[in-house]
């Protein structure tokens, strides 16, 4: 006969051998008698039955209940060490309570020591009694007063086998079988490798997503795993399955002051979803490969400033700077010099200017696009204002702002300066100094804002800032001014000679080039002074004359060329006059001065710029005959051409008297005033014989 007992949740099974047992035991057991039948009395209460485990009866109905075994036939589960089959059915016949071997089982059972065994009452028949493969030896089998029929033995799972049986004293007929607490077996995995591969990507200003390595240069991010660096996109091995890796990173932005990431995530592997990784993420690892992605969101944004800056010294504010985008780009407010403001990265912008100086043109680049009115110089600029090298752009007046850049283009207008020197050469005796001359600047064509620029010459010359590449008059003036002949002018500049055009109206033009200082130089050169004297007389040179004839002679100074003659000096001789006439009062000059110098006459004249005389007279006393010379004395600044004047005296009759042939016919005519007509002639020549000869006393004397 095979008993079961169940312990915990499990059958426990004994299997043993046993005699035959006779029909009276067998049939007493289903009597009324039998249930009042007493037992050997124990006396020990330590092997009182412990109360009804309701934890084992709810799974011994359980096991009961179980539609995997209740009424079919179980199959044979073997025993840990036992490699026959364990029967689940007990024989019809009973049997004595074995002593249980060991089997499969979570740990020991409790002993249990009945003080009292009561009959069953009943021990319904099972409706199917198999017939055991193999029934094993027990290593002892008490005799038990009495074994009841189970009804149904399931066949459980699985059957834990009890580390300790104790051997009872005796066999008492049990009402109850405790079951034992079972203890769980801890569960275990098959360790199975795992990798881990964790990708970077990033996203600017909502854009698709680009892969570490084409974001833009200054997003730097560095992959930690457990703290340790780790390279992104390579495979990390050496993991197992259920492991768990801390996955974080750190990021920089260098050089991109515009720019901030905003927000970091990660995903893939065994994460539900998308999750921040603003602090670190446990990742547990599955099986295999376990490939994570983490994202980067950045914003960043860009800036412009326009500035503008002169080769002069024109006031920048007056300039108006603008740039334009395409429809869809941030505007630009504008303003003056230093105004910035932000603009849609990687949009193309159109540069432009206004207002100012109008001597200033803007700056255009030799090779800049055809077209272009303006050309600036954009520079992309760190957080501190430095110029960052590597970036260059508005050439053709236009410029685009990267992302997470600050760019500043700077307008350059340009003027040209045009400068106007005086010199004098007074080599041929000329006194006029720079000064005497007014210099003049003038554009050809009016243009709004530029008047004409007028100053007094001189050697160190005036200068005028003028607009490039752009015609001007250029001349000078003067009051009326002898002998002075202008050469030029002359223009040059570091390169050499620049053109002059001379104008219809006496003036000249000149343009000068962009950038460019041009001296232009007046130079007025004095040509010598030529000067010539003449002398004249009255009666005029040739006449004879008498004593008592008065001759009036003249002297000219004549300014001929050159600059006006300074200092002339015109001498006149008098030698000839001596001791044949007398001069009649002082001499009268219209400019300078005259002075009796010996048998000279000095007459001198400061500046001679026209003609001027010099008038004298004498008296003629010469009563022989005689000749009266005056002449000029020759000079090589003032040649002389009639220089000489001649006069002739007679010898007058001291016994004859001379008649005019026709006295008798107008004593005649005249009658009786011929008479008192002679008296008077003759007084008259007396009265004159003695004044020459005081004359010529005194003639001699001087």
């Amino acid at each position: 006969m095979t008993v079961l007992v169940t312990i915990g949740a499990s059958p426990l099974a004994y299997a043993t051998e046993a005699p035959e047992v006779s029909d009276t035991v067998e049939n007493a057991a289903s009597t009324p008698d039998a249930e009042a039948a007493p037992t050997e009395p124990v006396t020990s209460t330590e092997h009182a039955p412990p109360a009804a485990d309701p934890v084992t009866e709810d799974v011994a109905a359980t096991a009961d209940a179980d539609p995997a075994t209740h009424g079919h036939e179980p199959g044979p589960r073997p025993t840990h060490g036992d490699p026959g089959p364990q029967p689940t059915e007990t024989p019809a016949h009973p049997y004595p309570t074995p002593k249980p071997t060991h089997t499969d089982g979570p740990g020991p059972s409790p002993t249990v020591k009945p003080t009292h065994t009561p009959k069953p009452t009943h021990t319904p028949e099972p409706t199917t009694t198999p017939e055991p493969t193999h029934t094993p030896q027990p290593t002892h089998t008490p005799n038990p007063t009495h074994t009841p029929k189970p009804t149904h033995t399931p066949n459980p799972t699985h059957t834990p086998r009890p580390t300790h049986t104790p051997e009872p004293t005796h066999t008492p007929k049990p009402t109850h079988t405790p079951t034992a607490t079972p203890t769980p077996t801890p569960t275990t995995h098959p360790s199975h490798p795992s990798t881990i591969t964790v990708a970077k990507e990033w996203v600017v200003n909502g854009a698709a997503a680009v892969p570490d390595g084409e974001q833009l240069d200054g997003l730097e991010a560095t992959l930690l795993l457990d703290g340790a660096s780790a390279p992104w996109s390579t495979t990390q091995d050496g993991y197992s399955n259920g492991d768990t890796v801390t996955v974080s990173e750190t990021t920089r932005v260098v050089g991109l002051e515009l720019c901030e990431v905003t927000r970091s995530t990660i995903r893939g592997a065994t994460i539900d979803g998308t999750v921040g990784l603003a602090d670190p993420v446990d990742v547990t690892l599955a099986e295999g490969a376990n490939n994570l992605t983490v994202t980067n969101e950045v914003e960043c944004t860009a800036r412009l400033q326009l500035a503008k800056t002169v080769n002069g010294s024109a006031d920048v504010s007056g300039w108006t700077l603008s740039a334009r985008g395409g429809d869809d780009a941030l505007a630009f407010p504008g303003g003056t010099s230093g105004v910035e403001a932000e603009v849609t990265p990687e949009e193309r912008y159109l540069l432009a200017e206004g207002g100012g100086d109008p001597r200033y043109v803007p700056f255009v680049d030799e090779a800049a696009a055809e077209g272009t009115t303006a050309s600036w110089a954009c520079e992309r600029l760190d957080a501190d204002g430095n110029t960052v090298p590597g970036y260059s752009d508005g050439r053709d007046g236009l410029v685009t702002v990267h992302t997470g850049h600050r760019v500043r283009c700077t307008a350059l207008n340009q003027a040209a300066t045009l400068r106007l020197v005086k010199t004098v050469d007074n080599s041929g005796g000329g006194i006029q100094q720079p000064d005497h001359w007014t210099l003049h600047i003038e554009p050809v064509d009016a243009v709004d804002g530029i008047d004409t620029v007028s100053a007094p010459g001189s050697v160190a010359g005036f200068a005028v800032t003028v607009r490039p590449v752009t015609d001007y008059y250029i001349w000078e003036t003067a009051p009326p001014t002898l002998g002075y002949e202008l050469i030029g002018p002359t223009c040059s500049d570091a390169d050499g000679a620049v053109p002059v055009r001379p104008a219809a109206d006496g003036r000249f033009i000149v343009s000068v080039p962009v950038g460019a200082s041009v001296s232009c130089t007046f130079l007025n050169d004095d040509g010598p002074a030529v000067w010539r004297t003449a002398k004249t007389s009255n009666p005029p040179s040739g006449t004879v004359v008498r004593a008592g004839d008065v001759i009036t002679y003249t002297l000219t100074a004549t300014y001929v060329s050159g600059v006006e003659a300074r200092d002339v000096l015109v001498v006149d001789d008098l030698s000839g006059l001596i001791g044949v006439a007398d001069i009649i009062g002082d001499p009268t000059v219209t400019a300078g001065s005259v002075a009796r110098d010996g048998s000279t006459f000095r007459w001198t004249i400061p500046v001679l710029t026209s003609t001027e005389t010099l008038t004298f007279s004498v008296l003629v006393t010469a009563t022989d005959a005689a000749e009266l010379i005056n002449s000029i004395v020759p000079s090589e600044a003032g040649p002389c051409e009639l220089c000489r004047t001649v006069h002739t005296t007679v010898a007058e009759a001291t016994t004859t008297t001379r008649r005019d042939p026709g006295a008798a016919a107008r004593l005649a005519t005249t009658g009786g005033q011929a008479q008192p007509m002679a008296a008077l002639g003759l007084g008259l020549l007396a009265l004159g014989a003695i004044l020459a000869d005081t004359r010529r006393r005194r003639f001699d004397r001087s």
